[in-house]
């Protein structure tokens, strides 16, 4: 049976690792950083196809939505919540240009005038004038969906550091780490911005966008916040423990 080697224990290693192993797939998953990686563990978590760039965009975000709902059917204990997302972050044409555009898709949203929204969002001020609901939003913490995937995979975790791949004879046949090599039938790069490195030496350039990410959580508070709030210039949630978390920035929707 093909022995399966992936570098990267982020969200995207440990749903390979998740899938290969409901192939019945022997996996071992390498990495030097704690499980959940670090670019998974300063993402926001929002799941939404409201943002998107064009409809090959969005069919790829509404199919991602769908993907989470079936993991969760697959494995119930997963943290991901659907508490729908209150977006403001626009007003006048833009607003109604988005409005427009989601309700052409067929995009579950409702519109909400500034005394639903009070309503909804006691704590919340100022109050937009007007709102969209998107209520089949979500959240998913990365990193903890991350630790629970490789957790259910069963697979084999060495926490090393993978220096390079291994070839013979024109066939990559594993890593050099920094605790000694370790063998693989096929080697997939989950490596996040590391991945263009190892692959430097074999010839092959891997355009990446690479930039410092970082997510503001605060002390655990009462119940404030129960949709992910999208306003203009700030993205905020609170999660399970009752803490607001928010990006740093939220002009990353526009790469």
């Amino acid at each position: 049976m093909a022995q399966t080697l992936i570098i990267g224990a982020g969200i995207t290693g440990a749903c390979l690792a998740f899938a290969l192993s409901r192939r019945g797939d022997p996996v071992t998953l390498v990495t030097a950083h704690p499980l959940g990686g670090t670019a998974s563990a300063a993402s926001f978590g929002w799941l939404n196809a409201s943002f998107h760039l064009n409809d090959a965009h969005f069919a790829l975000r509404l199919a991602g939505l769908a993907a989470h709902r079936t993991l969760q059917a697959l494995l119930p204990d997963l943290p991901t919540t659907w508490p729908g997302c209150l977006w403001y972050e626009a007003a006048g044409d833009r607003f109604e240009a988005v409005a427009s555009d989601l309700a052409a898709k067929g995009y579950p949203m409702q519109r909400l005038t500034g005394a639903k929204v009070s309503a909804l969002t006691p704590a919340l001020g100022p109050v937009p004038d007007m709102a969209l609901l998107f209520t089949e939003e979500g959240v998913a913490d990365p990193a903890i969906l991350a630790r629970a995937l490789i957790a259910a995979s069963g697979a084999r975790v060495v926490q090393a550091r993978v220096d390079r791949l291994t070839e013979a004879e024109g066939k990559v046949t594993g890593v050099l780490t920094d605790q000694g090599p370790i063998l693989a039938d096929r080697v997939i790069l989950a490596a996040g911005i590391g991945t263009a490195d190892l692959l430097r030496p074999f010839g092959f350039s891997l355009p990446m966008l690479t930039r410092p990410g970082m997510t503001i959580a605060t002390e655990p508070l009462p119940p404030l916040c129960p949709l992910i709030l999208a306003s203009p210039g700030q993205e905020v949630r609170q999660d399970g423990e009752g803490r607001l978390i928010a990006p740093a920035a939220a002009a990353h929707q526009s790469d």
